[in-house]
């Protein structure tokens, strides 16, 4: 039973997983080398109050956002069907939101939907996005493109790792 209250989540929550303090995402090495490719990828920084009122605001009728905080800790919670068949909202919320604590430096935010798919955003909440000096050219000018035609007040930036340190510097 179990097993099908998990694969129902699954199927139906989606999951918006994203770093929670600017200064350490830019400069993190490790995340750039795990989520963008080692530099070869891209990082975009959002206004964290305008993209949880766009989430909310732009999303369907049916749809509850949450944004959480990861909990980051040494076991899963524990779940009893006992006391009902159907887990409550809060507690997938609650379930969704924790992290084994191995991965305590990435101080992830995730904003948790009961509507899988695609959910749009405003476009103020783009700040900046920082690419890497990896990146193909064609994909930097593709991106490029895309910031300016779509989000005008976001800043692009170039990013790589300092020469003299282990430290990430704008170009």
């Amino acid at each position: 039973m179990l097993e099908e209250v998990l694969s129902k989540v699954k199927q139906e929550y989606g999951v918006l997983s994203l770093f929670n303090d600017k200064s350490n995402a830019i400069d993190n090495i490790h995340m750039w080398s795990l989520y963008a490719d080692g530099m070869r990828g891209f990082c975009l920084e959002f206004s964290k109050e305008k993209l949880t009122d766009s989430l909310i605001e732009k999303s369907r009728p049916d749809n509850n956002v949450e944004g959480e905080s990861v909990n980051y800790q040494n076991e899963p919670i524990e779940i009893n069907l006992l006391d009902s068949k159907e887990l409550k909202v809060d507690k997938i919320i609650e379930m969704m939101s924790i992290k084994n604590d191995i991965f305590t430096a990435e101080n992830e935010y995730r904003y948790i939907c009961n509507n899988k798919g695609y959910n749009s955003y405003s476009v103020e909440s783009l700040k900046a996005i920082y690419i890497g000096n990896k990146a193909k050219q064609e994909e930097k000018e593709l991106l490029e493109a895309i910031v300016k035609s779509i989000y005008p007040d976001a800043k692009i930036n170039y990013v790589e790792i300092s020469k003299n340190n282990y430290s990430i510097e704008k170009l």
